[in-house]
Order: structure tokens, then C-alpha cells, then sequence
């Protein structure tokens, strides 16, 4: 099976203001959170995307990426050829569930 790595853009709760991020999926599973460093006050070479958090063979924090391509290169080197394994069945999509 190829590996289908996907972003989907989202704003992340900050706590004064949102934060331009990107969820980072592996075959339809959550394998990371990524946050845009960028500001006017930043040299270009300072500026990309930061790991806020990594899932399962992505599991890490704090690695800083210059573009979305070399963080999808990092997240392709750390999954494994096999994964995920062959009984587990990735997320048939639906309606987000509402919690009462």
C-alpha cells in the first residue's frame, strides 16, 4: 500500500489569539500538528512550520521544518512500510460527532 500523506489547513486555539496550522494525515490517521512560525520580525530563514505534536511513528515535538515539502519528507522517513498494520481500518468519514 503507498503512503497518501495529506495537510489540512486549521486555526489552532492559541491562548490571546488562533495560530495558522496544519494537520498532518498519513493514510487517512493523524500523525502530526503543525504551526506556522512566521512574522514580520522574522528573517525568511527563521520563518516555517514548527511539530507542535506527533502521533505514533511520528511521535516528537519541536522540529522545525522550512517548508510543508521537508516536513511530508521527515513524516515519509519515519513511517514504516507495513503501516498501519493490516487489521487496523483506517476512518470511514462522517459527520463530526456532537458531545452532550
Amino acid at each position: 500500500m503507498s503512503l497518501d500523506v495529506r495537510f489540512a489547513p486549521i486555526r489552532l486555539a492559541g491562548q490571546y489569539e488562533s495560530e495558522t496550522a496544519q494537520l498532518a494525515l498519513a493514510n487517512q490517521h493523524l500523525v502530526a500538528v503543525l504551526v506556522r512560525i512566521a512574522s514580520d520580525d522574522l528573517p525568511l530563514e527563521r520563518q516555517g512550520w514548527c511539530l507542535e505534536i506527533g502521533f505514533g511513528p511520528c511521535r516528537a515535538e519541536g522540529r522545525w521544518f522550512p517548508t510543508l515539502s521537508s516536513a511530508e519528507a521527515w513524516i515519509r522517513s519515519q513511517i514504516p512500510a507495513k503501516w498501519p498494520s493490516p487489521g487496523q481500518r483506517s476512518p470511514s468519514p462522517g459527520r463530526p460527532r456532537q458531545v452532550a
